[in-house]
């Protein structure tokens, strides 16, 4: 039809040349791809309003059509070079890395642009047995003859032994500090109980199923550690309310959707009713509206063609601009301003061809910083506007060896009782790290660490300063009471409400999307407005009048610093409650640490505090370094 929403045209071969999808401002959207005489993709078009300049990414194939080189739009080339069994493949920067692999196919070593390897070793039936790298440190997995993994010994977390029941799910595990964590299941094969036992407590959590007619075969309650949550939905099981009770007090929250299925309006525990407006041809999210009262929080004024947000307009008359790389989708710049027109943020970004920023300012504090990589992407050397120099050089599995504002790295160096991996960072200066059975750590750079069963920490103190963390069944926290030099904070956090006593009384806050923050104190509410830059860093906080409330700055690796004159800052005290800051995670300004949900990462030295559990990538040599920030 000719007032279609989306149109495809195919060629003879029925494969996809063109679509043409119209966005909610009723521009046509389109992508085109053009293909090999065999079928195989040649061409593909970014997205691009109809009659602006079409870009190009380019697939290129070798005389067996497998292919061997990628051309993007923005000159970025990826190119496979096939010798053998070994595949070498060379980044847009030039920088190679060799894979080599056996008759079966499986990698038996990995090779990057420094010369850095990464060996793997298989088992008669083919099972990944052993990873070592550079420095042979030595990955071990065992399996039983149904070909699960019953033990898994690695170097930065010790010894992981797994057990499984007759339906072949895991029932029980012990790790490297004793702690046995016992999983048990209904008929159907979902957990049902979870008891975790370590050496000084013993945690029980529960989770409960077909409660009745709406629930059958759907989770509806979970609880533990003081802490109940309830889950009902309506006739198309879409969770509809949710019930939490926490040391016998209670938080319900409501919602509702549209007739299409998109969630229409939530109701708050405090009263608090948002609604949520779409556009009805394409789902598009338009604005934030609070019910009741004639205001829009968060309207959606302009996107570019993929879809990524342009232009929007907040309540407090405050406008964000982003300007994109039609080459590539790359943020260039954004720019914040109020209703006057003053520019209240201004920053922009250089890139290199595989993606890193390699310049960043700040414009309307006249700061910027430029940042050299290393052949693996790590930062090399960060410069300042005022050309002050930071340089680090890495050892062969991915640790900081130095660090010019830091000193030297050591690593390995075990405290008495304790335990030091490879890659766990052991001294700086005179500043000691001491670890236990499982990598985490427990003392270092003033700081004492205390972890829980659910191995996240649940005490942290520096000096007279802590923080003590509660958490539910899902790992989520509930309870934060922490100590400044101000005094004592007490935050719970169910879902995006946060309830906060401190010595100013009680404050509710309501974190939801867009950035928006809407408060209560004394019956009186208010709005405040979170300001990312590109990482997804809180850098100003407006309030309801356009005005700027707080502004925060970090550096590279996340430390908190003076937004003028770019010294770091401890122990800091927040204009706001707002608990977030770099990167969107929460900031524990205390113990001067910050919580990424699942680790606790220390912006001091650019390290986790415990290791990751997962190795996203287990053939990258940096990703097997499982306390790195990045990789």
């Amino acid at each position: 039809e000719a007032d279609a929403d989306v149109k495809t045209f195919f060629n003879e071969q029925g494969l996809e040349v063109q679509k043409e999808t119209r966005d909610y401002k009723n521009r046509l959207v389109v992508t085109r791809s053009e293909y090999t005489l065999t079928g195989k993709l040649k061409r593909a078009s970014l997205p691009f309003f109809k009659g602006q300049q079409e870009h190009w990414n380019e697939l290129h194939y070798d005389a067996l059509d497998r292919l061997e080189r990628t051309l993007g739009a923005d000159g970025a080339e990826l190119v496979a070079k096939r010798d053998g069994l070994a595949v070498t493949t060379l980044d847009p920067l030039g920088r190679k890395t060799t894979k080599y692999a056996d008759a079966s196919g499986n990698v038996e070593r990995i090779v990057n642009e420094k010369g850095e390897t990464l060996s793997f070793t298989y088992d008669a039936l083919g099972r990944l047995e052993e990873v070592t790298d550079s420095k042979g440190n030595v990955t071990r997995q065992e399996y039983d003859i149904l070909d699960r993994r019953t033990l898994l010994n690695d170097p930065s977390s010790g010894t992981t032994k797994t057990y499984y029941n007759g339906l072949n799910l895991p029932y029980k595990s012990q790790d490297a500090l004793g702690t046995i964590t016992q999983i048990f299941y209904d008929i159907l094969g979902r957990k049902i109980r979870q008891e975790i036992t370590t050496k000084t407590e013993r945690i029980v959590d529960k989770w409960f199923y077909d409660k009745d007619d709406k629930t059958l075969g759907l989770l509806y309650a979970v609880e533990g550690n003081g802490f109940r949550e309830e889950y009902s939905f309506d006739d198309l099981n879409r969770l509809e309310r949710t019930s939490t009770t926490m040391d016998s007090r209670g938080f319900v929250q409501n919602q509702s959707y549209d007739e299409k299925g998109r969630l229409k309006r939530t109701l708050h525990a405090s009263g608090l009713s948002i609604s949520y407006e779409y556009d009805d041809r394409t789902g598009t999210l338009l604005g934030i509206k609070r019910d009741g009262k004639d205001k829009t929080y968060w309207t959606l004024v302009d996107s570019f063609a993929d879809g990524v947000v342009k232009e929007t307009v907040l309540a407090n008359g405050v406008k964000t601009r982003t300007q994109q790389n039609p080459l590539n989708g790359s943020i260039r710049s954004f720019t914040v301003t109020n209703s006057k027109g003053e520019i209240l943020e201004s920053r922009g970004y250089d890139y290199d061809l595989k993606g890193n920023v390699t310049f960043r300012e700040d414009r309307l504090h006249e700061k910027s910083e430029t940042v050299i990589y290393d052949a693996l992407d790590r930062m090399e050397t960060v410069t300042d506007h005022e050309g002050k120099v930071v340089s680090l050089t890495y050892d062969e599995i991915g640790n900081i060896e130095t660090r010019s504002d830091r000193g030297t790295y050591v690593y390995g160096e075990a405290c008495a009782g304790g335990k030091a991996s490879p890659q766990a960072l052991s001294r700086v200066g005179e500043n000691r790290f001491c670890y236990n059975a499982l990598g985490q750590l427990t003392e270092g750079a003033g700081k004492k660490v205390v972890w829980g069963a659910y191995g996240v920490p649940t005490e942290i103190q520096k000096g007279e300063n802590f923080v003590k963390l509660r958490y539910n069944p899902m790992g989520q926290r509930i309870e934060t009471v922490s100590k400044q030099s101000t005094g004592v904070r007490k935050t719970v956090s169910i879902g995006v409400f946060d309830e906060i006593s401190d010595s100013d009384g009680v404050e509710q806050r309501h974190n939801l999307p867009g950035g928006l923050v809407v408060t209560s104190r004394g019956g009186n509410e208010s709005e405040e407005y979170l300001h990312k830059d590109l990482l997804g860093s809180i850098v100003s906080i407006t309030g309801p009048n356009g005005d700027v409330l707080e502004r925060l700055d970090f550096d590279p690796w996340g430390l908190r610093r003076d937004v003028k004159s770019s010294r770091s800052i401890s122990d800091y005290q927040t204009k706001t409650k707002n608990r977030f800051g770099y990167t969107g995670h929460e900031e524990l300004d205390a113990v001067d640490l910050v919580h990424m949900n699942g680790r606790i990462y220390d912006p001091t030295y650019g390290r986790f505090l415990s290791p990751d559990p997962f190795v996203q990538s287990p053939d990258n040599l940096q990703s097997m370094n499982r306390y790195s920030y990045v990789w």
